[in-house]
């Protein structure tokens, strides 16, 4: 079931609230520069921040996953998820939704295959799609690792 504009816009604002309520020196260096939300089916909404470093370090959506886990929310009890990074210009650091990674993809596909995500078209047009559709030609890993099990267990 698709979710209705007001859960749409409701998750929207929490993640542009999360990055808004950080200090501007914060999110101007790029450590923080992206927040990420989640509703789950118990309609709460978790956030999450990037966390950049020279070494990597996670994405706003898989943080905000870790989130909700820290309050026993499983990710396949995740309906909906969205990122929104700032964009700064001389008027008003404004905020936009923006489309995940490959590696952010892959990730919530592996955690739950049917969770939908907020992304932008070419026109900045939002839409709600399922993971799936982000990833057609996905790699089947929980199918990669069950089969792993498998071929243990019968050695």
């Amino acid at each position: 079931m698709a979710p209705d504009d007001d859960a749409v816009q409701k998750l929207i604002s929490a993640a542009k609230a999360t990055l808004r309520n950080l200090p501007p020196e914060v999110t101007a260096e790029g450590t923080h520069c992206v927040s990420a939300a989640c509703l789950s089916q118990d309609s709460r909404i978790f956030t999450g921040i990037n966390v950049s470093h020279f070494t990597g370090g996670p994405c706003a959506e898989p943080v905000a996953i870790g989130s909700a886990a820290a309050s026993g929310v499983l990710p396949a009890d995740l309906l909906l998820m969205v990122a929104v990074k700032r964009v700064h210009n001389d008027r008003d650091p404004a905020m936009k939704v923006i489309n995940p990674c490959g590696r952010c993809r892959q990730q919530m596909f592996d955690l739950n295959s049917d969770i939908d995500v907020i992304v932008v078209d070419e026109l900045g047009t939002e839409n709600v799609v399922c993971v799936k559709e982000l990833l057609p030609y996905a790699y089947v890993w929980k199918k990669e690792r069950n089969q792993k099990v498998v071929e243990r267990a019968v050695e």
